[in-house]
């Protein structure tokens, strides 16, 4: 199918284009937990069970060292969300290491 754009139209998309490479991708992971285990927060440690997801919104300014923008940990059995948060520099550490020991 051969669709011809307006001048605008062109114009636009290729504005769109441009906006979308200054933006760093964004990805969103699902993680299941198969263990029960402690997830350190700010103040706080968070309880995860077996068949608990583990949702996170990675940012990659930097493909090797991705940083963490929030998470969402679910209930898969009562399908009902838990905890939500955003995430400061200094916690997205500790959970990028817990990820690497746990999951």
């Amino acid at each position: 199918m051969d669709k011809k754009l307006s001048f605008r139209e062109y114009i636009e998309s290729k504005d769109i284009l441009k906006s979308s490479l200054t933006k760093p991708p964004v990805e969103v992971k699902e993680y299941n937990i198969s263990k029960y285990n402690k997830l350190i927060n700010e103040l706080n440690a968070i309880s995860v069970k077996p068949n608990y997801k583990l949702e996170i919104k990675w940012e990659y300014e930097n493909k090797e060292h991705p940083s963490i923008l929030n998470f969402i940990l679910y209930d898969k059995k009562q399908n009902k969300l838990l905890e939500k948060n955003d995430i400061d520099r200094l916690i997205a550490k500790k959970i990028k290491k817990w990820l690497e020991k746990h999951i």
